[in-house]
């Protein structure tokens, strides 16, 4: 995909229910907060206070800079909307993280699903006996300490998929929430005489979690594009096979980024940019006051 499709992907993130249902809200809330400064400032002028209407003249100011941090941030938004999509071909960085995540969390239960199945096998092929001489041995005797460690690796897996479905579910619940009740709370808030510095965090941490998050998983998707999972053999004529246990190793190698390591980074590359950018929207454009 080159830039050609670019415009096709800013008109899919426009248009998509899921990464911009929280303009209608914002425009809701800006009009009602706009119809109330418009009866204060009418009924300032009827009474003749003079006082009131110098407050009402601040809050249009600080509903102005609101509105401007707004286009500014949707605009912010469509365009990394639009970088998704020109990578993954999804249409917001959330479906694209959540089905990522998702792709991985299948490719491990099914290496957990072999590996239980290997370990059966092994278990059934130690119950076999043979005879000799009126003589009964097992072909594979010791077979079963090899199948418990299968099993033991199957386990191990398990907390990376939990860690796994964990990110996918808080992905979900901060798509809902944070442009949907941070952001509308923040732009109140920012109305507020007084409370510029708390909506300004409020406001970065909106921002930094439905934008700068996603976007960290895209670009593992894209840095871990072509990597895969190896099959393993549930064959149990071999029941010891170094190249096996290199084999889950390797998958075990290749998961561990994404399950342990890579939230804790997503985490700080986010924790740093709300930090940063509270600090950009405590910034009231006091020029254009005029």
């Amino acid at each position: 995909m080159g830039f050609s499709d670019i415009p096709t992907c800013l008109s899919t993130c426009t248009l998509s229910s899921e990464y911009s249902n929280w303009l209608p809200l914002a425009g809701m809330i800006i009009f009602i907060v706009l119809l109330g400064i418009s009866i204060g400032f009418m009924v300032s002028r009827f009474l003749n206070r003079r006082d009131w209407e110098a407050t009402v003249r601040l809050e249009l100011y600080h509903l102005s800079v609101a509105v401007i941090w707004i286009g500014l941030i949707a605009i912010v938004a469509n365009i990394t909307c639009s970088l998704s999509c020109s990578i993954t071909k999804d249409e917001s960085p959330f479906t694209s993280s959540i089905n990522y995540l998702n792709t991985i969390n299948s490719k491990l239960s099914g290496l957990v699903d072999s590996l239980y199945v290997k370990a059966k096998n092994i278990r059934i092929e130690t119950s076999y006996y043979d005879s000799f001489a009126n003589f009964m041995y097992a072909p594979r005797a010791g077979c079963d300490n090899v199948a418990s460690v299968y099993e033991n690796y199957a386990f191990m897996i398990s907390p990376f998929m939990a860690s796994l479905l964990i990110q996918q579910y808080a992905l979900i619940f901060i798509s809902q929430i944070a442009f949907t009740y941070l952001l509308p709370i923040g732009i109140i808030l920012r109305l507020i005489p007084g409370f510029k510095d708390p909506s300004s965090y409020i406001i970065a941490i909106a921002f930094a979690f439905y934008i700068v998050l996603p976007l960290t998983y895209v670009f593992a998707q894209k840095a871990t594009e072509g990597i895969a999972l190896s099959p393993i053999d549930t064959d149990a004529n071999d029941c010891v096979s170094a190249t096996e246990i290199q084999t889950i190793l390797t998958n075990i190698g290749l998961v561990l980024p994404q399950a342990v390591f890579f939230p804790a980074l997503s985490s700080i590359i986010t924790i740093g940019a709300a930090r940063a950018l509270a600090e950009i929207f405590k910034y009231d454009f006091i020029e254009l006051r005029g």
